[in-house]
């Protein structure tokens, strides 16, 4: 694990963790549709950019302009993006029919298995904010709908590519999965993937696999839109599997 850890926005998760994320990771978001696994995402990039990181947002199921006025309530600001740190790949838009263009923030992919052009595009600005030194989040929404356009070998072997290249860029990624929609096999094939998985179950936030970590659980709710800058409200941390 890396000395040095970034916080994941939920305080009694940190501590667990002494400190937060290592980076490079990527981790499983899991958790059932209704579960706040996006808003317990937008959350964690929030508390990147308000740790002088950047985010990039990859979505597959909204547009950019939908996800950002949903982000607004977990610590996005206009201001934030303003600064250039908050970029969005939007893998949704061109696959409606809307007549949408690219803006400064926001590059429209044609499709969600355009994968050319989706790795081009999340790899130009994470180099961008390579050659800056700003560390980056990116949140992938969802691995899921990836799995309902292609199989899992031609999934699978685009994330063996694509999350090498995040790796690379020193890059701590989130990866939103419907857990029910899947059967063990694909949900182990993804985790083979990943560092760790962060799984909601009402009002419970369990981790698994972190950096040699036993389980951690912590009961949590989302922030109110008031104090989405603060530190999740967290409470009653158990660690499954220690002495």
């Amino acid at each position: 694990m890396s000395a040095e850890t970034f916080p994941s926005g939920i305080q009694a998760l940190d501590v667990a963790l002494k400190g937060g994320f290592a980076r490079p990771s990527n981790l499983l978001i899991m958790g059932d549709p209704w579960s706040s696994k996006k808003e317990l995402g937008m959350t964690m990039l929030s508390a990147g950019l308000h740790n002088n990181e950047a985010a990039i947002y990859i979505s597959a199921t909204s547009t950019a302009e939908e996800i950002r006025t949903q982000w607004l309530n977990c610590g996005l600001t206009p201001a934030l993006e303003q600064e250039g740190r908050v970029k969005f790949v939007d893998c949704y838009s061109r696959m409606i029919g809307a007549n949408s263009s690219d803006t400064p923030s926001i590059k429209r992919v044609p499709s969600i298995i355009d994968y050319t052009k989706l790795a081009v595009a999340v790899n130009e600005w994470c180099s961008s904010f390579y050659l800056k030194n700003t560390a980056v989040r990116v949140l992938f929404d969802s691995l899921s709908t990836l799995l309902l356009y292609s199989s899992l070998q031609t999934v699978m072997r685009f994330l063996h590519i694509f999350l090498g290249q995040l790796r690379r860029q020193n890059v701590l990624g989130f990866l939103l999965v419907e857990e029910g929609a899947h059967d063990l096999l694909t949900l182990n094939q993804l985790k083979s993937f990943s560092n760790g998985a962060i799984i909601l179950d009402a009002n419970t936030l369990r981790c698994e696999g972190f950096y040699g970590h036993p389980s951690i659980t912590v009961q949590f709710s989302l922030p109110s839109k008031e104090n989405v800058k603060q530190p999740l409200q967290t409470q009653n941390i158990s660690l499954e599997g220690s002495s």
